[in-house]
């Protein structure tokens, strides 16, 4: 049932951080494996080394650009809808359920409703069996990011923002600021959005009344993200850093013009933003002193099989009847050539997994004594074989 509100009439205003030109668009970590949302699909990097990730997984066939981990189902916003996939181990991904839709920016599991900011509007969807079925949608063009608190959902899109209280259906959405809004988040009582204008900053009264504070304009405001008392703000002007320990007075502590990023996440020390052509990698000492190493992660990397390892050395000979003296064996790589002085009866001949050969049996001289060639069994050593050469 859609709501009798109508969408106002504004000017489309598309979100930068979804052009063309950059080729991912979110990133999800869980532990030491990022998942990141690109133009080529879903990437799954390893951070067990933070300066050196690996890239372990790759689906490809679909543009993603929202991503979202609930337990062990990843949720993926795509160009052509949603698709789940459940997470069997690092990097390993099994496709769960695809949904046919409208391009999905942004997506909040809550409750058992999954909420969808598409290209048109909001869609809730809920499981039904093993697949997914659509609850509702309403129409408020498109939305870009959805926040939660206190039991209402706030979607930002091109046409405002939207309120709606957690369990009505779309007849609950009501819309609260008739402006672009491209990102969305909450701090306190107060809510920071970014538009093409700028970062607003309004204080929360009620759900649908927000009064404002202040903002910082001058520059689009693609995508915030807030780390403590910290808010990153990732614009075309570059990345500001702000400090809102003091929520209704926000003062950036450094700004980055030429950091050209639609998303990035922490890992201790080491923060990845994902740039139009890759994942970069910078090491934060402090707040006003960053490394920066550069390129870490390619986008179109691909994912590199392991080595393959070398096949196990054939068994050794059986020593024949009455073989004294050098004789040879059979492994693998370089050519080896083994004597033994003084001159030998071999008995038996093993080769261990790391290629060493050895080789038991008597010295010729021993064996004479005793009048009986072949026994004792005494272990002459121990060496490294590579290769095959027969010896006269």
């Amino acid at each position: 049932m859609a709501s009798s509100e109508q969408v106002p009439a504004v000017e489309r205003v598309e979100n930068p951080r979804f052009a063309q030109k950059f080729g991912a668009y979110a990133s999800v970590v869980s532990g030491k494996i990022s998942y990141l949302a690109t133009r080529d699909g879903l990437k799954v990097m390893d951070l067990t080394d933070p300066k050196n990730p690996k890239l372990v997984a790759h689906v490809k066939g679909f543009v993603a650009y929202a991503l979202q981990l609930v337990g062990d189902l990843l949720y993926v916003g795509c160009a052509d809808g949603v698709r789940v996939f459940r997470v069997k181990g690092p990097g390993s991904l099994e496709q769960r359920v695809y949904l046919r839709d409208k391009a999905v920016y942004s997506l909040l599991f809550v409750r058992d409703v999954l909420y969808l900011g598409t290209a048109e509007g909001v869609v809730a969807v809920v499981w039904k069996g093993p697949a997914l079925s659509v609850l509702w949608r309403r129409e408020a063009g498109p939305i870009y990011s959805i926040g939660e608190r206190q039991g209402y959902l706030y979607f930002g899109g091109a046409s405002g923002l939207w309120a709606l209280a957690i369990g009505q259906g779309a007849q609950g959405i009501r819309l609260v600021l008739k402006e672009p809004v491209f990102s969305l988040v909450w701090h306190q009582d107060f809510l920071y959005l970014g538009g093409g204008s700028g970062l607003r900053v309004y204080r929360y009264k009620a759900p649908a009344e927000l009064v404002y504070v202040t903002g910082l304009p001058g520059f689009s405001a693609w995508y915030l993200n807030r780390v403590g008392n910290r808010l990153y703000v990732l614009a075309e002007a570059g990345l500001y850093l702000l400090d809102i320990a003091e929520p209704a007075s926000p003062v950036v502590i450094v700004h980055r013009p030429g950091v050209l990023w639609t998303d990035f996440f922490l890992l201790g020390t080491y923060l990845y933003g994902l740039g139009p052509d890759g994942v970069y990698l910078v090491q934060v000492e402090d707040e006003a002193s960053w490394v920066v190493t550069g390129l870490v992660l390619n986008y179109l990397a691909q994912v590199t099989a392991p080595a393959t390892p070398p096949p196990p050395p054939p068994p050794p000979p059986s020593p024949a009847k009455g073989w004294y003296g050098t004789y040879w064996v059979k492994t693998w790589g370089a050519t080896p050539v083994f004597f033994f002085v003084p001159e030998t009866n071999a008995t038996s001949v093993a080769v261990d997994p790391k290629g060493y050969v050895y080789v038991g049996g008597v010295h010729l001289r021993n064996s004479a004594r005793s009048g009986a060639p072949g026994r004792g069994g005494r272990l002459l050593g121990s060496f490294r074989s590579f290769g095959e050469t027969p010896l006269a």
